[in-house]
C-alpha cells in the first residue's frame, strides 16, 4: 500500500513538474516581451523614468516568480493531500487558506507595483498607462493577451507594429 501512495506521489510530482515547464515555455514569445515592456504602454519616457520603472519592473519580477514558486508547491502538497485513501479535510483547507493568502499577498504586491510606476508617470502618461491595462484582456493567462479586442496602442502585434506607433512616430 505504501508502494502504490509512494508512487501516486512521484507521478503526481511528474506531471505537475512538466505541465508547468510546457506552461512556462509558452509566454516566451515576441508578445511576452512587448508586453512587459513599458515602454510600448507609455508614449514618451524618459530616461531617468525608464530606469526606474526597470527596477521597480525587476522587483516585480523577483517577488512574482517567488510567488509562483510557493503556489506551485502549495498545488502540489494540496493534490497529495487530496489523493490520501482517507483526505484530512483539515489539512486541506488549510492549505487553501494558505494558497488563498499568497494569492491576497500577491494580488496587493502587483497593485502596489503599478501605482509605484504610475506615481513616475506625467498626467498625459498615465491616460496611456491606465487605458492600456483597462482594455487588456485576461482571460485565464492563455498566453494571447491583446490577440482578442487589441487597441489602437497595440493591437497584439508587438510594439512598434499597432496603428499607435505607426502614425505618431
Amino acid at each position: 500500500m505504501k508502494t502504490i501512495k509512494l508512487l501516486s506521489l512521484v507521478l503526481t510530482v511528474v506531471l505537475f513538474s512538466f505541465g508547468t515547464q510546457v506552461n512556462a515555455q509558452r509566454y516566451q514569445g515576441k508578445n511576452f516581451k512587448n508586453n512587459q515592456n513599458h515602454e510600448c504602454r507609455v508614449p514618451d519616457l524618459t530616461d531617468a523614468q525608464k530606469s526606474k520603472i526597470e527596477v521597480l519592473r525587476t522587483k516585480q519580477l523577483k517577488e512574482a516568480t517567488t510567488h509562483k514558486t510557493l503556489m506551485a508547491e502549495k498545488r502540489t502538497h494540496l493534490n497529495t493531500l487530496r489523493i490520501a485513501d482517507k483526505p484530512n479535510m483539515n489539512a486541506i483547507n488549510k492549505t487553501i487558506d494558505e494558497m488563498g493568502a499568497l494569492r491576497t499577498k500577491h494580488l496587493k504586491n502587483k497593485e502596489a507595483h503599478r501605482q509605484a510606476v504610475r506615481a513616475l508617470l506625467t498626467d498625459k502618461q498615465k491616460v496611456y498607462f491606465d487605458a492600456r491595462k483597462s482594455n487588456m484582456r485576461h482571460k485565464g493567462n492563455r498566453g494571447n493577451r491583446g490577440h482578442r479586442g487589441g487597441n489602437k496602442f497595440h493591437n497584439g502585434r508587438g510594439c512598434n507594429s499597432g496603428t499607435y506607433y505607426k502614425n505618431n512616430k
